[in-house]
């Protein structure tokens, strides 16, 4: 079984629905504790592909090898700016919209989840806040050692070229993310406090990319 390591924000559902359209893909959806019926759903050999928002940790514990896992990376401060913007700039989490600088500050845990160092988690860790191993340089070195065993990272930036080049095919735009007339104009201090919420994110991103030079 192959599994699609789904980082949010990274052109993923396209890839899901193409894969879905193709294969008999099972479903795991967004982040969550699995049961032993899920379990054992998974692993009884009907499906090819694994989907959905499911950390390392729990792809290994499915038995599934480092070796057919693949993901979409992306540059980190572009995929949370994205990720605000998904969430209607706050409004699907305080039923308002916030700024940007409101939003990155409040502290919540939801946007903890999928803004703080979210990739590096997810590859090298968990996603679960509550499961999230504190030693983050030790996180961070997994997740460099576990992206090097991957089948393939894509990075969102080239994906047009990669998956022709990979697959054959170019992967559809898709993007449910509602239009926004106008965009929030970014200050230096906004984009400070997204790196130092990305710190580890920026660093295995740029290792996934210098390692393709």
């Amino acid at each position: 079984m192959r599994v699609h390591l789904h980082l949010p924000k990274t052109a993923g559902t396209a890839l899901n629905e193409y894969l879905q359209e193709r294969f008999n893909v099972y479903d795991y959806e967004q982040s969550h504790v699995m049961s032993q019926r899920e379990i054992k759903k998974i692993k009884n050999g009907k499906y090819n592909i694994l989907i959905g928002h499911i950390s390392i940790k729990e792809i290994i514990g499915l038995g599934v090898s480092l070796s057919n896992v693949f993901t979409i990376m992306r540059n980190p401060i572009d995929r949370c700016i994205s990720w605000y913007y998904y969430m209607n700039c706050g409004a699907r989490i305080f039923g308002k919209k916030v700024s940007m600088k409101q939003f990155f500050q409040s502290g919540n845990k939801t946007i903890l989840r999928n803004c703080y160092n979210r990739q590096t988690y997810q590859i090298g860790d968990y996603v679960n806040l509550r499961l999230r191993n504190k030693d983050e340089e030790a996180v961070l070195e997994r997740a460099k050692r576990n992206v090097d065993k991957f089948y393939y990272v894509f990075i969102f930036e080239n994906l047009k070229e990669e998956t022709k080049k990979k697959f054959g095919f170019v992967l559809p735009k898709r993007n449910k993310t509602k239009p926004y007339e106008k965009k929030e104009k970014l200050d230096d201090s906004v984009i400070e406090l997204i790196k130092k919420w990305n710190k580890l994110d920026i660093e295995l991103y740029n290792y996934v990319v210098e390692k393709r030079n």
